[in-house]
């Protein structure tokens, strides 16, 4: 949910209405048609800055949550569960409920002004809390083996991000998340909103 959802394509659409309207709706259809039952865990996430020059800017009792990049900014991650290990026959429905989540977002991750809170602004794409959200999903992933369900096989993690691919991220915490890729046999798709890119991967930047 990073600045880049509420951006317009070049053909007027927003990048919030590709990803629901677009990739959401035919991956949903395309479950539907082939009878398939996933179980599923849908996580709105973003990463909001904050204009401070120092902690003492925040609430004392909300400190311990704010972190800060090499640049010196103060941020803060959000995750916003939708829905947590679901069945549904018919998942159409849950495109409401992330359109609803939608237009209270900015609320939720104190974009608007806050009580006691600096002012604030949403992160890009490349920017945010990619790296974070997809070891997120491998923490669940990590205990697959306990009280494990036998209807289904088999676990992905997908990314969807309106940018090109480009990501800012923590040189330690990428080779991390390699490792336990590696360890695991874990893996993660990403679909991209945005005008197709000039290459084919994921391409990180490393700045620690």
């Amino acid at each position: 949910m990073s600045s880049e959802m509420w951006d317009f394509d070049i053909f007027g659409d927003l990048y919030f209405e590709k990803a629901v309207n677009g990739f959401l709706t035919d991956l949903f259809t395309n479950w539907k048609d082939k009878s398939c039952c996933h179980e599923a865990t849908v996580v709105l996430f973003s990463r909001t800055y904050y204009d401070a020059k120092n902690k003492n800017a925040f609430p004392e009792d909300h400190r311990d949550h704010i972190q800060q990049d090499y640049k010196g900014r103060f941020y803060e991650d959000f995750y916003n569960v939708v829905v947590q290990n679901e069945r549904r026959e018919d998942w159409m429905s849950l495109l409401v409920t992330i359109k609803t989540i939608f237009i209270q977002y900015p609320k939720l991750v104190r974009l608007l002004e806050s009580d006691g809170f600096p002012r604030a602004c949403n992160s890009t794409a490349a920017q945010g809390n990619y790296l974070e959200s997809i070891n997120l999903s491998f923490n669940v992933f990590d205990k697959h083996y306990i009280n494990r369900n036998f209807e289904r096989t088999g676990q992905m993690t997908v990314v969807i991000t309106p940018g090109v691919g480009v990501f800012e991220v923590d040189r330690q915490l990428m080779t991390l998340t390699k490792q336990r890729m590696i360890d695991n046999g874990k893996w993660f798709n990403q679909g991209n909103i945005c005008s197709r890119c000039a290459f084919p991967q994921v391409l990180d930047q490393n700045y620690f």
